[in-house]
């Protein structure tokens, strides 16, 4: 089963059809068990998406609290805002890495809802972390993508997509979708230092200086 998943995934190119990944991760349901986050101190990391150059973010500036969903931003990776993650790997499945998305603020894990598997169109929120629950997603390369991934939702086989078809609007809910090379569903994971760091459009305009005056000469 192993071997005939590496076969597949090392195939797996940018041009990739839906069939193709379906076949995929279905054997990963059979090749895999949950299993709790590895021991090995996690990777603090930014999801960076290839098509729109936007960062996965938490909603607000806040700590982040259960329920909240996860979106798209203007990459500000630094300690400011709130899109660092750890990513906490938990094995591998032929050449696709295993893993969990813990938020780096608040401590709580990216999550689809309910239980087990979910249906497209279902967003990512933020809840406790859990390693028996859905909590588990794989990155598996694209060949010819320069460092491009599909994150794959394990239980669902489905990807972390952007609302809607190559936007760059902000505050766009991500969801899982049936894997599409063609729309917003690849990602890069990076460093922090290695992000792209976007104005900020919630800072404070520069107030231009007024002009200063002269005073008016002394009379003689």
């Amino acid at each position: 089963m192993l071997r005939r998943l590496t076969a597949a995934l090392s195939t797996l190119s940018v041009t990739a059809s839906v069939a193709a990944l379906a076949v995929v991760s279905a054997a990963t349901s059979s090749a895999t068990t949950a299993a709790a986050p590895a021991a090995a101190p996690p990777t603090p990391v930014i999801l960076v998406n290839t098509l729109n150059d936007r960062c996965a973010d938490i909603v607000g500036l806040r700590l982040g609290k259960v329920g909240d969903r996860v979106e798209q931003w203007y990459c500000r990776p630094g300690s400011y805002d709130n899109q660092q993650f750890l990513m906490w790997k938990t094995g591998t499945v032929g050449t696709a890495q295993r893993f969990m998305l813990q938020h780096g603020k608040g401590g709580l894990c990216v999550d689809a809802p309910g239980s087990g598997r979910v249906a497209p169109g279902a967003a990512l929120r933020l809840a406790r972390c859990r390693s028996t629950d859905n909590q588990h997603f794989l990155a598996v390369p694209v060949k010819g993508g320069n460092g491009s991934m599909f994150l794959v939702h394990e239980a669902s086989k489905l990807c972390i997509d952007v609302t809607g078809t190559k936007s760059k609007a902000v505050r766009r809910a991500l969801v899982l979708s049936r894997c599409n090379a063609k729309d917003d569903h690849l990602w890069k994971i990076v460093a922090p230092s290695a992000a792209p760091v976007h104005p900020d459009p919630r800072a404070p305009k520069p107030v231009a200086p007024k002009p200063v005056v002269p005073a008016p000469a002394p009379a003689a």
